[in-house]
């Protein structure tokens, strides 16, 4: 049996910048980091390490089963979790990078691949969607929604927007219903398709307009 590969020689970006894949395995195990199990989940797509996407699994399905904080914290959990912190009080910037990679992660889903309307609109495609909108002029008020606490967040929304955008666009066939349901985003499937219709009244509706139709 093989060794286990040698991370600390493998980085991810992450918002703080390239981080060794190490100390983001050892932060992962006492604190759940969205933003940052998302970047360790793009490198295994890069890298296709079935080890990675085992840990990912592990992280995720504790992550569903525990608390929402992890365990109780430590002086060397603090630590690990200190990496990632500025050591001054300037207010946390906005995230532009949970949005991209959880947009990009939801369009390449078994769903997107069944209601697409053209092989053309692959994994590469909506990621460079994805990325181009939030590098967009709309990117601020999309993270500034995303990144909102408690009832506040519109992820959900965010989310429902987007794939009902690209519905309208013609990318996707089907009814904002048959979509939203085969998503498996939300427990009743009506209100992620009520999102869906809401999306061509965003202020970003133009752009993902122009973008497919510029990109079909």
């Amino acid at each position: 049996m093989g060794g286990i590969k040698d991370y600390s020689k493998e980085f991810i970006e992450t918002e703080q910048g390239k981080v060794p894949v190490n100390t983001v395995l050892n932060l992962l195990r006492y604190y759940y980091q969205e933003d940052i199990l998302l970047g360790l989940y793009d490198y295994a797509v890069e890298q296709q390490d079935e080890y990675i996407y085992g840990l990912i699994r592990a992280f995720r399905r504790r992550k569903l089963q525990g608390g929402k904080n992890g365990p109780v914290a430590s002086s060397a959990n603090l630590r690990k979790s200190n990496v990632y912190r500025n050591h001054d009080s300037k207010p946390a910037e906005l995230n532009y990078f949970a949005p991209r990679k959880n947009l990009q992660e939801l369009l390449q889903q078994e769903w997107f691949v069944l209601f697409r309307t053209n092989k053309a609109y692959d994994e590469q495609w909506t990621n460079s969607l994805v990325k181009a909108l939030m590098e967009s002029e709309w990117k601020e008020g999309i993270a500034r929604d995303w990144s909102a606490e408690g009832e506040r967040s519109k992820c959900m929304q965010i989310k429902g927007y987007v794939i009902g955008l690209l519905k309208d666009n013609g990318v996707l066939k089907g009814s904002y219903d048959s979509i939203a349901e085969a998503t498996n985003l939300a427990e009743n499937h009506r209100s992620l398709s009520k999102y869906m219709g809401e999306g061509k009244r965003q202020p970003y509706a133009a752009w993902v307009k122009a973008y497919v139709e510029s990109h079909g």
